[in-house]
């Protein structure tokens, strides 16, 4: 684990150390003081992670004095867990477009892949 840094580690900061790579990408980051585990750096500061209203709140963070810890949850204790109606309408919508094409989704971590699925087609 790196040795938190003294100075502000801002999202500028850590876009300007962007690589394509994003393991590189990663381990600049951590070089520079970011103490965040892989999962949650992919998910909030490479690739396709740049959604505005998001991005918004991410620049306002001073990410050299976060710390992350990962704690898996059962399924008791994730069912206290809330969700907002537009996002659950989403995934609502999306398994009953994905049940009409013929496919199903199987769980929340279920994704479908970027093929283009018409319906009577089976899912990859």
């Amino acid at each position: 684990m790196n040795t938190p840094t003294s100075s502000v580690l801002t999202w500028h900061r850590i876009q300007a150390l962007y690589d394509l790579e994003g393991r590189t990408h990663w381990m600049r980051c951590q070089s520079a003081g970011l103490e965040c585990p892989w999962e949650v750096f992919e998910q909030l500061f490479h690739g396709e992670a740049q959604d505005a209203p998001l991005t918004a709140y991410l620049r306002a963070v001073d990410w050299a004095r976060v710390r992350f810890e990962l704690e898996e949850f059962s399924g008791i204790k994730l069912r206290g867990v809330g969700i907002d109606r537009i996002g659950e309408r989403a995934v609502d919508e999306a398994r009953e477009r994905t049940a009409s094409w013929g496919g199903r989704m199987t769980g929340p971590t279920s994704s479908i892949t970027g093929e283009k699925c018409t319906p009577g087609s089976s899912l990859p």
